[in-house]
């Protein structure tokens, strides 16, 4: 499946950004700002929660959006993949297997059984 960049954007949009929203009482009048941790350039300031919100999800879209239409990397969160840039299966491969350890996840090969199989997860 190829994704369209619309079709990235729309996924980018639901994943799980770290956001910080503060409360900001300076000289004037108080004003809220959200912040995305992982994408500097998404930042929204509102006079009360309801244009925060508006004005943070137009940033974060337009940050994502010039992210995918120049090809940058993008900082993703953590546990998060882009499943565009997943490879596609080969079956003629062997088959690759997800072993968790206490430590850190690892992937190891080995030979396809009878049929089509799939990933399994292991636990060691």
């Amino acid at each position: 499946m190829t994704w369209t960049p619309a079709q990235q954007i729309h996924y980018l949009m639901r994943l799980p950004w770290s956001v910080s929203v503060e409360r900001v009482t300076d000289d004037g009048d108080p004003y809220w700002v959200a912040r995305v941790g992982e994408i500097p350039s998404a930042l929204a300031t509102g006079s009360d929660e309801a244009e925060l919100e508006r004005e943070f999800w137009a940033s974060l879209e337009a940050s994502l959006r010039v992210y995918v239409e120049e090809g940058d990397e993008i900082p993703i969160p953590k546990g998060v993949f882009l499943p565009w840039k997943r490879p596609a299966l080969d079956m003629t491969q062997p088959e690759y297997r997800f072993t968790l350890t206490e430590h850190e996840p690892r992937i190891t090969q080995s030979p396809i059984t009878t049929g089509l199989t799939h990933s399994r997860l292991q636990y060691a």
